[in-house]
């Protein structure tokens, strides 16, 4: 049985997504946080909630000079602004940039008392494929909208259907 709510029901959630994602036995650090390669769940007490991430790109953050983090801090902006990253499929979810770890992750928040195992692995299952589109294809194509060398997009471009 399942916890409705708080850390109990958090690691029993990370539990089920542990062993979809082909790492039985994985829990939640002290912190709070477990990693699968470019996918990581962490959980906050203060909102009781999942955060899901997936790696995106790297961003050489670690001693970088104080126009670089500019252009960092710019870029995530722009892949949060619904007229430029927001044209472009993000899973229901939003950028950060990590800072402590030189990378940009798209993220999604889970209400711990909402979220069912099949939704987690369902909705994590498809940041993963969406986020792999965002490495590919989109980051790029939000920097050149960012920098003036493309318009955005009219409608929304939404993640191709798999076959």
């Amino acid at each position: 049985m399942i916890p409705s709510f708080g850390r109990p029901r958090a690691e029993a959630l990370v539990s089920a997504y542990s062993e979809h994602a082909g790492a039985p036995g994985r829990q939640l650090s002290e912190r709070g946080e477990v990693s699968y390669g470019d996918t990581g769940l962490s959980y906050s007490a203060s909102g009781d909630v999942i955060v899901g991430r997936v790696y995106v790109t790297a961003a050489r953050t670690q001693d970088a000079p104080a126009e670089r983090m500019a252009s960092y801090h710019k870029m995530i902006a722009a892949l949060n602004d619904p007229a430029m990253g927001g044209k472009y499929d993000q899973a229901g979810g939003n950028f950060m940039l990590d800072e402590e770890k030189g990378a940009f992750y798209l993220i999604r928040r889970f209400p711990v008392s909402q979220t069912t195992p099949e939704f987690l692995i369902r909705d994590m299952d498809r940041m993963r494929e969406v986020g792999a589109r965002w490495t590919t294809t989109w980051f790029f194509e939000v920097a050149m909208i960012m920098h003036g060398n493309r318009p955005s997009p009219r409608e929304f471009v939404a993640m191709p259907k798999s076959p």
